[in-house]
């Protein structure tokens, strides 16, 4: 357990800890939109078409004090959108009474874009905890490499180090396609025993 002085005694044990305190008033907000829709057009009465579309977006902002304690030691600028497509196609035909098919293709697409901008004191005391010397030896050991293949900006403005309450940004986005084809045969041979064969296949990207 690593604990900073000024913030607060570590716990003595893993129980329920009854109160917290709040430097902030952790303003928060979602919007979430879904949209979906099931048509179906009957050929007559022993094939059809069915389409199933989906969309759902996602928005959350949200400013958190995540330390729990009155010191503006972690705060959280926190944004995440999120936006996903669904279109789904088939056929579905029955042959006689024993003997039934579905056959279509879905399509699938996903976006994600997160921006986190943690500020506060921590990185300074984190340095220090770490024996380095401020924020010149944090971001000397980011660009050495100690906390993994990060980027750091060799800008020149940084050669002095970040100076007091700098602030991370953590940005992340993806882009997921999915594509698949589809289909299943349904056979009775004998009452009350059915045979279900089926096949996909589906290719995706990120």
């Amino acid at each position: 357990v690593l604990c900073f002085a000024g913030i607060g005694p570590c716990r003595s044990n893993i129980d329920d800890i009854p109160d917290t305190v709040n430097g902030g008033g952790n303003p928060a907000r979602l919007r979430t939109t879904a949209v979906t829709a099931n048509l179906a057009y009957n050929i007559n009465d022993e094939h059809r078409i069915v389409a199933i579309t989906g969309y759902r977006k996602t928005s959350e902002d949200r400013l958190l004090d995540f330390d729990g304690t009155s010191a503006e030691f972690i705060t959280i600028d926190r944004d995440n959108d999120f936006k996903q497509f669904s279109q789904e196609v088939r056929w579905e035909g029955s042959f006689g009474d024993r003997f039934n098919i579905t056959a279509g293709g879905y399509y699938w697409r996903s976006e994600f874009t997160q921006n986190w901008i943690t500020g506060g004191s921590f990185w300074n005391v984190a340095a220090g905890a770490l024996g380095l010397s401020g924020s010149d030896g944090l971001i000397g050991a980011f660009q050495a490499g100690a906390f993994g293949p990060l980027y750091c900006d060799p800008h020149p403005s940084l050669a002095g180090g970040l100076g007091d309450g700098f602030t991370q940004v953590l940005k992340e986005h993806q882009v997921t396609k999915s594509v698949a084809l589809f289909a299943q045969a349904d056979y009775e041979f004998i009452d009350n025993w059915t045979l279900t064969a089926g096949i996909r296949w589906t290719k995706e990207d990120k």
